[in-house]
Formats: structure tokens, sequence, C-alpha cells
């Protein structure tokens, strides 16, 4: 991914990550034509064995166990070489401004890491919310502290960058292959799954289910991609076929909860007024009612025909 926050004028720089473990800085100027590499942070399985074997390491010198420490430290050293380095499977930039040395990475494992194009070798901080691979990982568009992840452990959650448990988790019954937030509303985002659905979140209306799933007959769906000038969408499925679709007017902006607070106490204030207003009684003569004026009406058209009549046949 492009890395767009450089102060070197006429620098290009993007960064990568592999299964290998590794994110690299790949930076090229307008008078080089070689690209210039960078190890930024090699993820590894045994950081937290390190650090056991670091605390057992001073203990151990403390207690003068010296066969000890170095039993414990070779143990350390073949469970590292089992495991390896930790595999990377995406990351997301920060693009909010004074957060953008701010990125973070999903791995196979299903760790998250926040880490800074400032700080190298090392993370900043670790979220432990996934128990299976992290397939996609992403910042919101429109706030600077709040991302969301997708995992094969068929799980969606929604972090805040210092809170080290999930602000929300959704479970989906199955593997979620993509995630990706609406560019035109804060609170919406859309998930593809491996059994074909497109479901629509927002948190403004509903956190606990999705507003209009869709599912495409039974194909796996891999990833999902919005269009920032147009209401339309790309999904890429198993297959390898891409489709693109139209959004309905209602995913495509929120409900403005203080607007229908607003609007439904104008409502009850009308409806308080049309109450207290006085009632007034009308009371209808005895020869203006209905009975009555039928029957006159009745007796002018009978006039009306007797006079009409010949005289002479009287």
């Amino acid at each position: 991914k492009w890395y767009m926050h450089f102060n070197e004028p006429g620098e290009y720089v993007f960064y990568s990550i592999s299964s290998d473990g590794r994110v690299i800085k790949w930076s090229f100027y307008n008078n080089k034509t070689t690209l210039e590499t960078e190890e930024v942070i090699l993820l590894k399985y045994s950081d937290v064995l390190q650090q056991e074997q670091n605390q057992n390491t001073n203990n151990n010198e403390n207690l003068g166990n010296v066969s000890i420490t170095e039993s414990a430290s070779k143990e350390k050293q073949d469970e590292a070489l089992a495991f390896g380095n930790a595999g990377g499977m995406c990351f997301s930039f920060n693009h909010h401004k004074g957060f953008e040395h701010y990125f973070i990475i999903g791995t196979e494992e299903g760790k998250i890491y926040l880490c800074s194009t400032q700080h190298r070798e090392h993370t900043i901080s670790n979220f432990e919310g996934h128990t299976m691979g992290v397939y996609n990982i992403s910042w919101n568009p429109f706030h600077p502290k709040v991302f969301a992840s997708c995992s094969a452990d068929w799980t969606i959650k929604v972090w805040h960058y210092k809170n080290y448990s999930p602000l929300i988790v959704y479970d989906m019954q199955s593997a979620v292959g993509d995630l990706s937030w609406s560019p035109w509303c804060s609170t919406i985002f859309a998930t593809v799954n491996v059994s074909g659905d497109i479901k629509f979140f927002d948190l403004n209306r509903a956190r606990k289910a999705p507003l209009e799933p869709k599912r495409y007959k039974d194909t796996a769906i891999n990833h999902i991609a919005f269009n920032k000038n147009e209401f339309v969408f790309i999904t890429g499925n198993d297959r390898g076929k891409v489709h693109l679709w139209k959004m309905a007017e209602p995913l495509r902006v929120t409900v403005d909860k203080k607007e229908l607070e607003e609007k439904e106490k104008e409502k009850k204030a009308a409806a308080e007024k049309n109450t207290n207003l006085p009632t007034t009684k009308i009371v209808i003569p005895p020869n203006l009612q209905e009975d009555n004026v039928k029957t006159r009406k009745t007796y002018i058209q009978k006039h009306n025909v007797m006079a009409n009549l010949n005289p002479f046949l009287l």
C-alpha cells in the first residue's frame, strides 16, 4: 500500500507485508532507478516466549542457578526455531491528520498489532481478539481512533485503538473474507463471506444485526470495494468473477436520530395543543333537524305537482 505522508520531495514510498512476517518499506526517487528497501517490523510467534525467557533469566541470575538458566534458554530457542515468524496477512494506514504514522497489522494466528512508522523493530500494542487468521483490517475513514477487522473465525470486530478488547463483536456463522467501510457514512460498513452473503451494517441504526443481507448463489465472495464517486461497489468471488452492484438509498446514508427526535417532539407538542383547545357544542333547533327538512322537501314536491295539474279535471 502506498504511504502518502512523507517529507522529502520527489520520494515515493509504499509498504508491503508477507507471510514471512516481514513488513518492508520500499522507497525510490525521481533521480534514481533502483528501489531502496528497509525492514520495519519482523513479526514473531516467540515474542511472549522471549519475554518469559528474560524474566526467567533475571530470576535465575539473582538465585545463581546458571545451569537452569542455560537449559531454559535452549528450550526457548528450540521453540522459536520451531514456530518461526508470524505470517502477516493484512495492514492498513491511518490517513487522518495527526495519526498518519499509525498503521495496524493482522496476522495468520489472529493477532492484531498497532505499529508506527516512527518506531522501528517493535509494535506499540497488541490486540488479541481473533482465534484464526485476520483476512482484512481497516481504519474508519471518518474516525481516526476506530478500526474494524474480519477473520476466518467467523467474527467481525470493531475496535478502539486504546482498548485491547473489541467494542462490538458480530458472529457471522462463516468465515468473513473482506470488510470495507462506506466512503460516505462513518457508521456503515459492508462484509462478504464464504457463504456468498453480502451484508451491510450501520452502527447507528442497529448494532446487533445487518441491515439488508443478500446472497449471490452459494459462491464464496472474497473481496469488496466501494467507489468513492458513485453509489456502487464491486465484489470478487471464488470462481474468478467480478460483479458490479448498485447501492439502495437506505444503504448510502444513516438515519439522523437527532432529527427524528425533534420531529417526534414537534408531533407530540402539536397533539397536546389540539387536545387543550376549548370544545364548542352546536345546538340545532328542532325545525332544522334532518327529519323535518326531509318532510318539508317532500311536501314542496307534492305541492308543485298539484299546481301543474289542469284545474278543469277536478
